[in-house]
């Protein structure tokens, strides 16, 4: 069937943010955008830092220009939205996971072009389909979440089975399109050179250790700002590269990305499970 990985990354999308939105009040989405604590870091990480990281980054490391420019692109564009499947299982911590990669991806599509002009070498001007992401968007992100909170206060019992319903769908789908895409993604780590790839890799792990930095003294806000920092905004990344001179030779590199930065996250995310795990076996000792 063709574009099922397509179809499983939006089921995914989906499932997702109607499962954030079931456990999600409206009391909590207004404590999250009115406490600028957690908000200005998660800013301060993912348009200052990020950036100023990718710019370092290609100065130090010798790579072809089109993986240079592919690094730079995705160093000003937050907001990946498989950052969900790392973020939504921090007990408790649902809506500000959700809030974040919401509020990262619009304000991306505004900011990002602009940061994108400033760092990339030469007349960059990316013409970004606004309407089209923002329409996106509202459809696969708002819209689910939304419905998750109004079903949530009407219905706490259809929610409540509904969430453990969606959970292994979302993880399945998810699952699904990885090992859809594997190949292709493959084939592009293989396409970039090893520079490419470790200067990549470098960029990863230095944006997590800059959200975990950053994340204050609570564990799960530590894990929260560094996967929303690390996993970069591919698809509007492929959108701003469209528009580059160097187009066809940046796609190889974003693609490449998009498999590089799973297994730092998932090893975090596993990591906070065992934790979690761990925490509540002890308490139920005492």
């Amino acid at each position: 069937m063709e574009n099922l990985d397509t179809l499983a990354f939006l089921g995914f999308l989906l499932s997702t943010m109607l499962s954030l939105g079931l456990q999600t009040e409206v009391g909590q989405l207004r404590e999250i955008f009115s406490a600028r604590s957690p908000l200005l870091p998660m800013l301060l990480a993912n348009f200052v830092i990020a950036p100023l990281l990718g710019m370092a980054i290609v100065r130090m490391v010798p790579m072809p220009e089109g993986s240079a420019a592919a690094l730079l692109i995705l160093a000003c564009v937050p907001g990946g939205l498989s950052a969900l499947q790392f973020t939504r299982k921090q007990k408790g911590h649902e809506a500000v996971a959700g809030a974040a990669v919401v509020l990262l991806s619009v304000l991306a599509v505004f900011v990002s072009p602009v940061l994108v002009r400033a760092v990339l070498p030469g007349d960059a001007n990316p013409e970004v389909p606004y309407l089209r992401l923002l329409g996106f968007y509202a459809l696969f992100l708002l819209a689910p979440l939304g419905a998750g909170i109004l079903i949530g206060e009407r219905s706490p019992r259809l929610a409540e089975m509904l969430t453990s319903f969606l959970g292994v769908l979302s993880a399945a789908l998810f699952i699904g399109f990885m090992l859809l895409t594997k190949s292709f993604r493959k084939e592009a780590v293989a396409s970039v050179g090893g520079a490419a790839v470790a200067a990549m890799l470098v960029f990863i792990l230095a944006t997590m250790v800059t959200g975990w930095l950053l994340g204050g003294p609570h564990f799960e806000r530590r894990h929260l700002l560094a996967s929303t920092t690390s996993m970069r905004n591919a698809a509007l990344a492929l959108a701003v590269a469209r528009e580059s001179p160097q187009g066809a030779l940046i796609l190889p590199s974003l693609v490449a990305f998009s498999l590089l930065m799973v297994p730092p996250n998932t090893l975090l995310m596993l990591w906070g499970l065992i934790r979690a795990r761990r925490a509540a076996a002890g308490s139920g000792k005492r």
